[in-house]
């Protein structure tokens, strides 16, 4: 039958080695008396001998003051790692709301890679995977737009005749006018921006926005340039040949198309 491992409170221990530090009893007698065995009963008297020289044991401690330390050390590691893990929260919720900030300036369109570098470039050192697991957790998808799909015109007016022919350089002004249209992801739409510049001065004369990118908005663009700078007998007016200026409702005499923009408008 195995033996029963007996335990001892810290006043039994310390009332054991009290017998031989203070009673004058040898270790062998006060083991006897307290029916303990000599190996133990020599750990006591060890540890008191220490904690009255001041020094705390990593054992629990047997002397009350020993005990108030320990006390208050453990009060202290307790603090400290309350206090540890309340910075780690703090910093954690900082660099949430940065990257929530960074992804909301990016109109929801920043990936983890790019929100890393922004980040990087003001002085944060923070992976590529751990913004993207915040990310995650905070249910930030990242979200291309597309480039619009544009209406073609099903024929070209070929009655209107192309004056520009690629003839960029004018000496007069208020004589040849170039335009184009954009746009611009705003407001989770696209918006289309038609300019007219005067080629000679090289200066916006005239523009307008508008949620389609049809007739109605060059009309508009051209309509101001009119306003800003008059209009001119013998001027002309070329938009690229991408865009809808050959729409119904477009007075022919006051556009001449070219084929000169062949390239897409960029955003």
């Amino acid at each position: 039958m195995a033996r029963q491992r007996r335990s001892f409170s810290t006043e039994f221990k310390r009332e054991a080695a009290r017998l031989v530090l203070e009673q004058g009893y040898s270790v062998a007698q006060a083991a006897r008396a307290v029916d303990v065995g000599v190996t133990p009963l020599r750990r006591w008297i060890d540890q008191l001998r220490a904690e009255r020289g001041g020094v705390t044991p990593k054992s629990k401690a047997l002397t009350p003051e020993q005990q108030r330390i320990q006390e208050l050390e453990s009060r202290i590691n307790r603090l400290e790692r309350e206090k540890a893990i309340l910075k780690k929260a703090t910093a954690l919720l900082k660099l949430r709301a940065t990257v929530s900030e960074l992804f909301n300036q990016s109109r929801r369109s920043a990936g983890s890679r790019t929100i890393m570098l922004q980040m990087r470039e003001s002085g944060l050192d923070v992976g590529r995977f751990k913004i993207r697991r915040l990310m995650q957790e905070m249910g930030l998808t990242c979200q291309q737009p597309r480039p619009p799909a544009y209406r073609r015109a099903p024929v070209e007016r070929p009655g209107i005749p192309n004056r520009l022919n690629r003839q960029f350089t004018v000496d007069v002004p208020n004589r040849m006018r170039c335009g184009d249209i954009t746009y611009v992801w705003a407001q989770n739409r696209w918006h289309y921006l038609a300019v007219v510049l005067d080629l000679y001065a090289r200066r916006v004369v005239g523009w307008a926005m508008s949620g389609r990118p049809d007739a109605a908005l060059v009309i508009k663009a051209l309509d101001r340039a009119f306003e800003q700078r008059g209009r001119p007998a013998g001027a002309a007016v070329s938009f690229g040949s991408r865009w809808p200026v050959c729409e119904p409702g477009l007075p022919a005499a006051a556009v001449a198309l070219s084929d000169t923009a062949e390239h897409e408008p960029s955003r």
